[in-house]
């Protein structure tokens, strides 16, 4: 009875410390062998970042051991995860969304990353400055010309200093989402709008968010109102009234189209003075 119970011992205590042991071992070999080592580094999904700039940026040379040599927490080297480079490139790099890093076993390192894509641009008239953001609100970038193409003039958003990597006034960023929608509709393959009308779109003033402004290129304002509770399929139909409006010869002047009651533009004249 008694062997029987070492038996029992051996079995259920000794055999799993030895397995788990060897498995110790076999990793800590593992782990400091050159299969743990960084070969190569690539860079995918950028186009606006230099892909030099990245690697610079995550300073982890060709044969560092990710297990030995990296930062992170015991979790982190463990499972193989890099959040601590992720988040260093995400602040390092304003157009840099999301990041993913992964390490092959025996290959290298692969820098998964999202861009931001630009979606507007606002004049800051102080400075002479042209200030880039994405459809959140961030500041990608401050220049002195503006060399984005296929984006949009925004006015009505002002900052003491407009500072990359910063997001404008939380209180524009609810209009800058809604230039976005009005965007996506146009852009909308199915509802098939004359490309010609999004290419006339000058610029959208935000100032008023309850009340959107939108300028054609020929002096024409569309005052889009208050479209919170307007749903798409509504905002489409207005839309496609405003492309039959602007076919009367009669509006072929400056002025202005504004939605008071419903989904039917009201013109009246307006020298806009651009």
């Amino acid at each position: 009875m008694a062997k029987y119970k070492r038996k029992r011992i051996i079995r259920f205590f000794i055999v799993p410390i030895i397995i788990l042991i060897t498995a110790v071992v076999i990793l800590g070999g593992v782990a400091i062998s050159p299969l743990c080592s960084v070969k190569k580094i690539t860079i995918t999904g950028v186009k606006r970042i230099p892909e030099k700039k990245i690697i610079a940026a995550l300073k982890i040379p060709t044969g560092t051991n990710v297990f030995i040599d990296t930062k992170g927490s015991l979790l982190d080297k463990l499972f193989m995860t890099f959040k601590p480079y992720e988040d260093k490139l995400t602040q390092t790099f304003p157009y840099i969304e999301n990041v993913n890093i992964y390490f092959d076993l025996g290959s290298g390192l692969t820098v998964d990353i999202k861009e931001r894509k630009p979606f507007a641009y606002i004049v800051d008239d102080k400075y002479s400055k042209y200030i880039l953001i994405d459809a959140a609100g961030k500041i990608l970038a401050v220049d002195k010309t503006q060399k984005e193409a296929k984006i949009v003039m925004l006015k009505g958003v002002t900052m003491k200093k407009f500072v990359v990597g910063e997001t404008v006034d939380i209180k524009k960023v609810d209009g800058i989402k809604k230039v976005k929608r009005v965007m996506n509709i146009f852009e909308n393959p199915k509802l098939k709008f004359p490309k010609d009308l999004i290419q006339k779109v000058k610029w959208f003033d935000i100032t008023n968010v309850k009340n959107i402004e939108m300028a054609l290129s020929n002096d024409r304002l569309i005052l889009l109102g208050n479209i919170d509770s307007v749903p798409d399929v509504n905002m489409a139909r207005r839309f496609s009234n405003i492309i039959v409006a602007l076919k009367d010869k009669r509006l072929d002047q400056p002025g202005k189209l504004e939605f008071k009651n419903g989904d039917f533009p009201i013109w009246s004249e307006n020298n806009l003075g651009g």
